[in-house]
């Protein structure tokens, strides 16, 4: 957990970490998610995509409903990976799965990964070597 972070951001993030994961699973992008919800695709973006604030526990539900998921499965989850990151550092495998998972799910919602030119390219794993 960052420092500058507190226990209630964080869960908040996680929440909307797993909003975008089910919305991944079910195809759905912010245009066709507000669509269902009715929810402004600026404000789903703001909340979910940017943590700007909280998101009303009546949308988490009416989110939950158009992506055909439990909202107790998305809570759950989110108070796992809360649990995870306050009584354990990341190792640098977790890390870098979170960071492969987050890669994913960006390339799925349509966004264009670049690499910055100051970065190394590593096209083969050392460790298979």
């Amino acid at each position: 957990m960052r420092s500058t972070q507190s226990k209630a951001e964080l869960f908040n993030d996680l929440v909307n970490r797993e909003i975008k994961v089910w919305m991944v699973r079910r195809g759905e992008d912010l245009l066709t998610l507000a669509a269902k919800t009715g929810i402004s695709k600026s404000k789903l973006s703001r909340s979910v995509y940017r943590s700007e604030g909280s998101l009303p526990v009546r949308d988490l539900k009416i989110i939950c409903v158009a992506l055909n998921v439990d909202m107790t499965v998305i809570i759950s989850a989110a108070d796992a990976a809360m649990r995870e990151q306050v009584t354990a550092p990341l190792t640098d495998a977790q890390l870098a799965a979170q960071i492969l998972a987050r890669a994913e799910a960006a390339t799925q919602a349509g966004y264009t990964l670049a690499a910055h030119p100051a970065d190394d390219i590593i096209t083969e794993d050392p460790a298979s070597a």
